[in-house]
């Protein structure tokens, strides 16, 4: 312990603990400082699950889950998918969410509710000021937000039934509780998801992509109208269309141009300017 440097104080409270580590003092001392529980709970939580973590994850790790969902998590998910991870600090506003990387059930603090549906309050006003500007200048047409942020357990409420319904996998649409951006409170959609699931799923694919310029031609002139719409607009609020038609091997998802994910109006302009 001297040859590490490390001060008694920060070990003695643990020492006498069954399984007490040497090597784990600081992890100890660490999850006592940011989430207290007996000192025996914690000897055992991070002997038992430390090779998750580093020292430095444990810290945001600690901060932004609990005890029971760290552990929940360690024992289920990434048992059952050793490719996920579980990310460290999910507050992030730019945090993308891919299929390999999950925030369990973790829920955003500063949520608000607009319209009946939840969103992170920093993004409040510029919705309802992209909403507006829509109603004033496509003479009165109203761009409802159907879907915003969900629940751990409303997610997957959401992809089971949806899975039921169309009896194939859906997570080119919607990806399991967790890893689902819904999840995080800046991603909404506009228009009615499960109906362009829908008609995804019922056309004919195009090399192995989705028949996206006849669905849209299915769709109401309302509709094709608010596509064009945010295309050429949602960034001047702040928004950008999340699963764009050209980026569909990035993003790993199919076309959905109605979904929006909020990143400020400065990300946006670049991305927009850039094409990002």
């Amino acid at each position: 312990m001297n040859s590490q440097h490390i001060k008694p104080k920060v070990f003695i409270d643990f020492i006498d603990i069954k399984g007490f580590d040497v090597y784990h003092c600081l992890e100890y001392a660490e999850a006592k400082k940011i989430q207290d529980e007996s000192n025996e709970y914690i000897v055992n939580f991070v002997n038992k699950y430390t090779k998750y973590f580093s020292l430095d994850d444990l810290d945001e790790l600690l901060e932004n889950y609990t005890y029971a969902d760290l552990t929940t998590f360690y024992e289920n998910d990434i048992i059952n998918n050793d490719e996920l991870s579980l990310v460290n600090d999910p507050t992030k506003m730019y945090l993308l969410l891919d299929g390999n990387q999950s925030v369990y059930r973790y829920q955003p603090e500063d949520l608000e509710e607009v319209n009946q549906v939840l969103i992170k309050s920093e993004m409040k006003n510029d919705l309802l000021d992209m909403q507006n500007t829509y109603m004033n200048m496509m003479n009165g047409a109203v761009m409802d937000v159907d879907l915003a942020y969900k629940s751990y357990d409303e997610i997957n409420e959401m992809v089971t039934q949806l899975t039921a319904q169309y009896g194939e996998d859906v997570s080119k649409f919607l990806l399991q509780a967790g890893q689902e951006e819904f999840q995080l409170g800046y991603t909404i959609s506009v228009s009615n998801l499960n109906e362009w699931i829908q008609l995804c799923l019922e056309s004919e694919k195009v090399e192995d992509d989705y028949d996206y310029t006849t669905i849209i031609q299915s769709l109401t002139e309302q509709q094709q109208d608010l596509i064009v719409w945010l295309e050429e607009n949602a960034y001047h609020f702040g928004f950008v269309i999340r699963y764009p038609k050209d980026k569909t091997n990035e993003t790993g998802k199919a076309y959905q141009p109605f979904v929006l994910r909020y990143v400020g109006k400065s990300a946006a302009k670049k991305m927009h300017t850039d094409h990002l």
